[in-house]
Parts: C-alpha cells; sequence; structure tokens
C-alpha cells in the first residue's frame, strides 16, 4: 500500500481519501439493421399487435425515440432459468450484484465512508479503517477471481447460445443475434474487477509562495466547508429515517395502522452500526440522539425491537412512536441552525 500523508486540516485530521470504482463487461449492443428488427417484431407479435419499436419491445430492449427516430439496444447474454433442478442464479447478474454489493457495504448508503464533498466520486475514511477496507477489498477480489469469473466463463457459450437459439417470443434474440456484438470469453471476463486508491489532498510544495499560500487557503476553505457538508449530511440522514418511521407508525383515530416493511426497523438498525465509523466531525450531539434511538431499539426488556413486534403490539407501536418522535423534534431543531446544504449519503 503507498503511503498517505496528513492533510493538514484539523475537521479531517485521523482521515483519508478513498476512491473506487467497479468494472463490469457491456452487455448491450445497438440494433443496426432495421429490416431484422422489422422481422424481430414481426415473430415476436405474429398476432398482429403493434410493431413500434419504441412500445412494442419487451425488457431484454431499450427503445428511445429522438426527433422521430427510434434507437434500440439489445440484451447480449440471455439469462439462465432458474428451475427446481437447477435453482442457482444467472452467472453474470451474479456478479454483477456481487460487485455492487461490495462497493455498497463500503461507500454505500449505510458504509463506513462518506462522500467527501471534495471531488465526486471521492470518500473519506477514518484512517483506522484503512486495512478493514482493503481486506475486504482483497477478499472480494479473491471470491471474484475464484469463484464468479470462473462461472460466468462456464456458462458465456450457453448464455450466446439462449440467445441465439431460444424463440423471440420466449426471449431470445433470433434474427438480431449477431455473433460480432459479443467479446471472447476470456477479454468478456478480464472485464470485471475492483479499483481502489487512497489519496491525499494538498498543495505541491514547488509552487511560487504567493500562488502556494493562495492555494493553500482555497484548499482549506473547500475541506471547511465540505466537513459542514458531511455534518449536516450524517443529521439529515438519521432524521429522513426518524421521520420515516415516526409517520409510517402513526395511527390515526378511526384508521388501520399503516403497513410497513421491516427495512423500516433495520435501516435505522444499519445507520446506527455505521455511524461511529462515519461521525467523523465527532458531532456530539448526533451521537446522542443516536445513542437514543439505540436504547429505543433494544426493547424495554433488552430483547430487541423488530418489525413484527411493532405490528403485533399496539402499545410498543405507540410507545415506540412517540420516542421516534421526540427524537426528531430533537433533530428538527438541529438542523433548523445549521445550513441546509444537503447531499447523498450513497454515491449516485
Amino acid at each position: 500500500m503507498s503511503s498517505i500523508s496528513t492533510i493538514n486540516i484539523e475537521q479531517f485530521q485521523g482521515c483519508v481519501f478513498f476512491g473506487l470504482s467497479i468494472r463490469k463487461p457491456g452487455n448491450r449492443a445497438k440494433v443496426r439493421d432495421m429490416a431484422k428488427l422489422e422481422e424481430y417484431l414481426k415473430q415476436l407479435h405474429a398476432d398482429g399487435e403493434s410493431t413500434d419499436p419504441a412500445v412494442a419491445l419487451p425488457p431484454n430492449f431499450n427503445a428511445a425515440k429522438t426527433n422521430g427516430a427510434v434507437k434500440v439496444t439489445k440484451r447480449l447474454l440471455m439469462k439462465k432459468p432458474q428451475t427446481e433442478q437447477d435453482p442457482t442464479p444467472d452467472p453474470f447478474e451474479d456478479t454483477c450484484s456481487f460487485l455492487n454489493a461490495t462497493k455498497e457495504q463500503l461507500v454505500g448508503q449505510f458504509g463506513k465512508a462518506l462522500p467527501s464533498k471534495i471531488k465526486e466520486g471521492l470518500f473519506v475514511v477514518r484512517k483506522d479503517l484503512v486495512q478493514e477496507f482493503e481486506d475486504k477489498l482483497r477478499e472480494a477480489l479473491v471470491q471474484l477471481e475464484s469463484h464468479y469469473i470462473p462461472l460466468v466463463a462456464g456458462d458465456y457459450e450457453d448464455a450466446k447460445s439462449r440467445a441465439k437459439d431460444t424463440p423471440v417470443k420466449q426471449g431470445g434474440l433470433g434474427p438480431l443475434y449477431r455473433e460480432a456484438d459479443y467479446a471472447t470469453c476470456n477479454d468478456f471476463c478480464k472485464a470485471f474487477g475492483l479499483e481502489w486508491q487512497w489519496l491525499a489532498l494538498g498543495v505541491p510544495d514547488d509552487l511560487p509562495a504567493a500562488l502556494k499560500a493562495e492555494a493553500q487557503a482555497k484548499l482549506e476553505t473547500q475541506f471547511a466547508e465540505a466537513a459542514e457538508e458531511v455534518k449536516i449530511a450524517l443529521r439529515v440522514a438519521f432524521q429522513e429515517l426518524i421521520a420515516h418511521a415516526t409517520e409510517k407508525l402513526t395511527v390515526t383515530p378511526g384508521e388501520k395502522p399503516k403497513v410497513f416493511r421491516d427495512t423500516l426497523i433495520e435501516n435505522i438498525h444499519a445507520f446506527i452500526e455505521s455511524f461511529q465509523a462515519r461521525n467523523i466531525m465527532n458531532d456530539q450531539q448526533l451521537a446522542g440522539l443516536v445513542d437514543q434511538a439505540r436504547i429505543v431499539l433494544m426493547g424495554k426488556e433488552g430483547d430487541g425491537l423488530g418489525a413484527n413486534k411493532l405490528r403485533k403490539f399496539a402499545n410498543v407501536r405507540e410507545d415506540t412512536r412517540a420516542q421516534f418522535a421526540e427524537i426528531q423534534r430533537q433533530l428538527d431543531g438541529m438542523l433548523e441552525t445549521e445550513a441546509k446544504r444537503r447531499f447523498n449519503l450513497s454515491e449516485d
């Protein structure tokens, strides 16, 4: 691992910057032969339904109409069907999901990194978590190379054959199949990957003195603004989770309780579990409210509070709603005193 220099900005001492990207091979190609597209649509809609590409194509196609012209792209590999005899997922889809999940776990909504607000795609991570990130990413690379890519390679030719030979009405490409659209299996598999880097931002030492001082002042201002953004972003994210839970747990007199998913509580749990790693600005006010929510989720008897218990017991639901409402009230008051510049905790 390359050395990491300390950024001379108080708010970010103890943190480093991190960039992460995932690579996946393309699985779509433009439909170039309109005559074959027309033939495909006739096979697809042999019963005389519309053959307008903008409205008649199945989900494995994308069609966009611009200035009267239709641009159509097709999915190249046909998914492996899951059956009782072979319930394993499609290798390509499964590998893409693995890469997405790896990235989400580290820099997603409940990951241990935060968007830096310094540069798009750049995250801030506590220094004491660097090795944890490295270990997880290196382990993911091993899994990618030893498990996922061999499955993709083993299914690649079959996936091409499914696209070529499956009847159009069952999802095949039919006349739109074109061998030249496909990479070799080796090149296709090489396109999968995980890439990351650790960065330090600073002003070069060899700048003229006046220019260096000006650049340093700009950088310090940028970091000060970013520090405030990170602090506000965590407060907003927690406020939104608590407000959503409060709203879903509120029962209007004369109406039935609202329907909610298990993620109503699971997402609050996830925020709490990752909070210490992400509280890089040492926001003690927010930390106090997160601790209050942790106590609420422990349950009065210490047996934990889950979505099923909230659905089953009206008194538990109301008690939880009241406690969440109080936490929300305090969060609302905190945010009213802050500059309300918001950005998402996920990269997108």
